[in-house]
């Protein structure tokens, strides 16, 4: 398969291959796997992981959301984009989802299979990474950070992914709730065996939940990765406690009536793996006890019975026991003769000491599981419930200040609103005393234009009177110097001089 890479991812290495050839040999082709790639960068650990499973499906999360847009390019390219999806989440964050938001960024929850390819590379062994690498790839997805570089193992991821490690596979939950009948795997990449010990020792503490099934090993021969699987011993508790309903159902339903016919049961106990992991053979014994049930028994008046109780085979042959019991009835009515049937145990009442223990146990194992899934769950509520009060009193405080607020702003609103009336009286004042301007102001344009007028008919007046003794005057020097034959009358030359002085006064 090819994948685009650039500067925001790293370059797929061949090292990473034995992850999904890990992961091909736990499930089958067909098998409907649900997997979380946690740092999916380039996504090519997902890709080749659902291309060999046609039926499964998978969500690839990264802290670098241009790492994330490189994936669903990848996933396009190889079609798979209808079975994957990509979010921008840091790992970090998980633990302080609520249930609600838990299942809103991980709606694939609980996952069958948790790859891991986290930055592993310590700060103190900077200086051995190659130059190319340091120069080309990201450093965020090679050095985990850390305060102490002295003493830096590379684990802070791994510490993160060990505080919800359950919880993404489901396991922290009821096991009767698990809705696929595939074993849970978590498979991580490491860098080096110290860091391998130092792993399996922080992980430690989920056993026998998630045991430590096998270390892969990269081409070189050198301690790549890390292969965990859920217990089995959820499904056989499952099984257990369901096979158990159905003996107590049958042995009710067989002391209430006779059977009439040949009734064969038989119950197989799957056989738990890697028995060595649990700290005493006698749990071992209680997960891998098979026995088998048959019961034949036919009701007649007046029979004779005997009840053959057979061995209870376990692994070793030394813990059988047999039991033969006798019923004799008095009398008899024809036909009478002996039936002999082997009664194989449905119940603690037919069995031995040895298996009775075994089997109490087994049951006891049980109800230890659901108890404690119920005190997860309980815990789990009580930090719900401490997370809610705390909200709620945030929220009762952030009411009271909302509340004083409010009402410092329906005083000031009530003062705006006085305000706002006092300012419209003073309008309508104003808009009264304009309105008498303006017809002010139309007076005395009215009157400006009327003297205007006045003005300059005056002044046309006065022209034309200064042109006419104008004209008078040039008349008299013509006259003056040059006498005529006629000459004018004294009196109409005095009324002339009256008429120069009467226009020169108004000229002034």
């Amino acid at each position: 398969m090819e994948f685009r890479v650039n500067s925001n991812t790293l370059i797929p290495r061949a090292d990473s291959e034995v992850l999904v050839e890990a992961i091909a040999e736990e499930y089958p082709k067909d098998a409907k796997l649900r997997f979380l790639d946690i740092g999916t960068g380039s996504a090519c650990l997902l890709l080749s992981a659902l291309s060999e499973y046609p039926r499964a499906s998978g969500l690839g999360i990264d802290i670098c959301s241009k790492a994330i847009d490189i994936a669903r390019e990848n996933a396009k390219h190889h079609s798979l984009t209808n079975r994957c999806d990509f979010v921008k989440f840091d790992l970090r964050g998980i633990q302080a989802l609520t249930p609600v938001g838990f299942h809103e960024f991980f709606p694939l929850a609980p996952f069958d299979v948790i790859l891991f390819n986290p930055p592993y590379i310590p700060q103190s062994e900077r200086c051995m990474v190659d130059e190319e690498v340091l120069m080309h790839e990201p450093h965020l997805a090679l050095f985990p950070s850390s305060d102490d570089v002295h003493h830096d193992l590379g684990l802070k991821l791994y510490e993160s992914l060990q505080c919800v490690a359950l919880r993404l596979l489901g396991i922290s939950h009821n096991s009767k709730e698990t809705t696929t009948s595939y074993k849970r795997t978590l498979c991580m990449e490491i860098g080096s065996r110290k860091q391998a010990e130092a792993v399996r020792a922080l992980f430690a503490h989920l056993e026998p939940k998630l045991q430590f099934k096998k270390t892969l090993f990269d081409i070189e021969n050198r301690h790549r990765a890390y292969l965990t699987r859920q217990e089995d011993l959820l499904r056989q508790n499952e099984a257990v406690d369901k096979k158990v309903t159905e003996l107590e159902n049958r042995q009710s339903q067989h002391s209430a009536t006779f059977p009439t016919e040949t009734l064969s049961t038989f119950f197989e106990e799957c056989e738990e793996e890697d028995s060595n992991q649990y700290q005493s053979q006698e749990e071992t014994a209680e997960s891998s006890d098979m026995s088998r049930l048959s019961v034949k028994d036919q009701y007649k008046p007046n029979l004779e019975r005997k009840v053959n109780t057979k061995h209870i085979d376990r692994r070793s042959e030394s813990r059988s026991a047999k039991v033969r019991v006798k019923a004799e009835q008095p009398g008899s009515i024809g036909n009478n003769s002996d039936i002999e049937s082997t009664l194989e145990l449905a119940s603690p009442k037919g069995l031995g000491f040895e298996a009775t223990v075994r089997y109490q146990k087994a049951r006891l194992r049980v109800l230890k599981d659901d108890l404690d899934a119920t005190n997860a769950q309980v815990e789990e509520l009580r930090t719900t419930n401490d997370t809610q009060k705390s909200k709620m009193e945030e929220l009762s405080n952030e009411n009271a200040v909302t509340n004083k607020k409010h009402q410092h702003t329906l005083q000031l609103l009530t003062k705006q609103k006085e305000l706002t009336s006092a300012l419209e009286k003073q309008q309508s004042i104003l808009e009264a005393q304009l309105q008498a301007s303006k017809a002010k102001i139309e007076e005395m344009e009215t009157a400006q234009k009327q003297s205007a007028a006045q003005s300059r008919s005056k002044e046309v007046r006065l022209n034309r009177a200064l042109e006419e003794l104008e004209k008078v005057k040039s008349q008299l020097q013509q006259e003056r110097q040059v006498p005529s034959e006629a000459t004018v009358p004294k009196s109409e030359y005095d009324k002339l001089i009256k008429e120069c002085r009467i226009l020169d006064k108004q000229k002034v």
